[in-house]
């Protein structure tokens, strides 16, 4: 567990839910001209949750064993939150092996938390005021880095590359499609499509990485 954090899943899911609003918040201010507009920008929980999980019934089975189900999953605010509604989305996205997702879940499982003013006000109204936490190292969230001399291991050319839809699928990183991509209408899904299939020697391309998947 990371040092710091409440031990509830409520209060965990609270965390994640707040942590998924600030960065699609930053992602989509990054990509706003008009600074006015951009000051705007504050997604509500609802409008975040994906549309995929909307409408859809979603069954699994809490660590006590339990079976439960929820028929409406779906973000809320704290004081709105439902545990089973948002455990649901969480889980569905995950089972879907949705990129953005997994990306999140794997910055949030390393320590990553969203700012303070996120958590301090919504949870003091419920009391938890403890989830606002000072001295808690937090990672840098913004973690994409490009990379070049692209090599796929033999037999590793059919594996999936994880960030066509975490980056070069979102607004943040668009703008790179036409940078590495001579044709920004197909893009690479395999790491044969980024290095070619088993050659074992660098392809001077370029490309959009996760660094923390980087070894010295």
């Amino acid at each position: 567990m990371v040092s710091g954090r409440d031990s509830s899943l409520r209060s965990r899911l609270i965390e994640f839910m707040a942590l998924f609003k600030f960065v699609t918040d930053t992602m989509v201010k990054k990509e706003c001209t008009d600074p006015v507009l951009r000051d705007k920008v504050d997604h509500p929980y609802k409008d975040l949750t994906p549309d995929v999980v909307r409408g859809k019934t979603v069954s699994f089975n809490m660590a006590s064993g339990k079976r439960v189900s929820s028929s409406t999953p779906m973000f809320r605010n704290s004081r709105e939150m439902n545990t089973t509604s948002a455990l649901a989305v969480v889980l569905l996205m995950k089972h879907l092996k949705d990129p953005f997702t997994l990306w999140l879940i794997g910055l949030f499982a390393g320590g990553a938390m969203p700012p303070e003013k996120l958590l301090t006000t919504k949870n003091r109204a419920r009391g938890r005021p403890e989830l606002a936490v000072s001295g808690v190292k937090r990672p840098r969230l913004d973690t994409t880095v490009e990379v070049f001399g692209v090599v796929c291991e033999v037999g590793r050319a059919t594996e999936f590359y994880p960030f066509t839809n975490a980056f070069y699928e979102s607004l943040a990183y668009s703008k790179y499609r036409k940078r590495h991509f001579s044709d920004d209408l197909i893009l690479p899904r395999t790491m044969g499509d980024l290095a070619g299939a088993d050659r074992g020697e660098p392809r001077r391309n370029t490309v959009l990485w996760d660094s923390r998947y980087i070894s010295n």
